[in-house]
């Protein structure tokens, strides 16, 4: 009966493991795109810049980064791209960095991005085709981006931060430029772009009163003490279980 107990519980150590490969991430911030005759993409090719702000709800660093977007104009009057086997020319790599935030009515009667804490220039991303938008009749692909950190951004619980993006090109400006695509999710001040040369700085992407946000999702890993107090529950289930045979 030991015997049976011992390889049950190696066993069921092994499923635990590979439980927790199935959640070796969670999101920390979901804004998913807008898939509806409202979604649009907003052109972010560098030197534009685009960004959003989100809330550090949980404390736990940033691992991953996930985000939306598309090819203005590109293949506009097909429907489906993915039957053609054409890809866009995709960025070369995209330009990332986070920002702590500048609160509306410090200097500008909206939030934006202040003071860069993080910020990365990197091509190791992955893309895959994700829909297609259609408006009315004029169709707008969308591809989701997928990019691991080389290290994990560490951020303070209960603060309000700033995601920015921009695509690069290496051999100058692409036949059509990427758009960060919107999202139906819409949290605090409207998402901001910055035009390089212009004097104004950071401006809504939305006239007031409207406001519109950009499609993101940022991954953490879950705290390792979940995992560590499941097994430790596991080896005491098992410990009872062999004490109460041998009684």
């Amino acid at each position: 009966m030991k015997k049976i107990l011992s390889l049950t519980f190696i066993l069921v150590l092994l499923a635990a493991f590979g439980y927790s490969k199935d959640y070796d991430w969670t999101y920390k911030w979901s804004q998913l795109p807008d898939m509806e005759q409202s979604g649009m993409d907003i052109e972010g090719t560098d030197p534009t810049i685009l960004a959003d702000d989100f809330l550090c709800e949980n404390g736990l660093p940033i691992t991953d980064l996930h985000w939306w977007g598309s090819y203005i104009g590109w293949m506009e009057d097909v429907d489906d791209p993915n039957p053609t086997g054409v890809m866009p020319q995709h960025p070369d790599a995209f330009k990332f960095s986070m920002h702590m935030d500048v609160r509306a009515g410090v200097d500008a009667p909206y939030s934006h991005p202040g003071q860069q804490i993080y910020g990365h220039i990197d091509n190791n991303y992955n893309v895959e085709y994700f829909g297609t938008v259609n408006h009315g009749g004029v169709f707008e692909h969308v591809f989701q981006y997928n990019y691991i950190l080389p290290e994990a951004w560490m951020q303070e619980q209960g603060l309000v931060y700033w995601l920015d993006l921009s695509a690069i090109y290496d051999t100058g400006q692409p036949d059509y430029r990427w758009g960060w695509h919107t999202s139906k999710t819409q949290w605090n001040d409207s998402a901001v772009v910055n035009s390089a040369g212009t004097p104004v700085g950071w401006v809504p992407i939305a006239d007031d009163p409207i406001k519109t946000d950009l499609a993101f999702e940022i991954s953490t890993v879950p705290e390792p003490g979940a995992m560590f107090l499941f097994f430790l529950g596991a080896i005491g289930w098992f410990y009872k279980r062999i004490k109460n045979r041998s009684n």
